[in-house]
């Protein structure tokens, strides 16, 4: 890989980050303003406050990782951003797995998780192919 190739790469990489970053604090914002209106959309009913505080929960969390994000983005420190994304991933494949398990079928909201391991997985390869040069 030329050097002109790896700095496009990286740059793009970097804006993933930042873009996961984004989503991930107005997911946390959404949690703790509209949890049960975000239930629904990862499909999973909420009725009761201890329910509703589960998903404020699970939004903190959301928030938390998505600051840590922008900044190891802002630092542009891979090792750390690598580190984040592979737990985005783990993150996004266990919301999977307590939503379908809610159910017990599959739901087109279900497709949210999905979405969001496969981004991690796909900005952890990209860093990851950084890293190796």
């Amino acid at each position: 890989m030329n050097g002109a190739l790896a700095a496009h790469l990286a740059d793009f990489a970097i804006l993933l980050c930042r873009l996961a970053a984004i989503a991930l604090i107005a997911i946390g914002v959404l949690a703790l303003l509209a949890p049960e209106r975000l239930a629904r959309s990862y499909g999973v009913e909420i009725g009761d406050r201890a329910g509703a505080a589960f998903v404020r929960a699970t939004g903190v969390r959301d928030a938390l990782l998505g600051l840590i994000l922008a900044g190891a983005a802002y630092l542009q420190d891979a090792i750390v951003l690598v580190t984040l994304c592979i737990a985005g991933f783990v993150l996004s494949l266990a919301d999977f797995a307590i939503a379908f398990g809610y159910g017990r079928r599959f739901r087109s909201e279900h497709l949210a998780h999905i979405g969001g391991a496969v981004g991690f997985a796909v900005i952890t390869a990209l860093l990851l192919t950084l890293l190796r040069r």
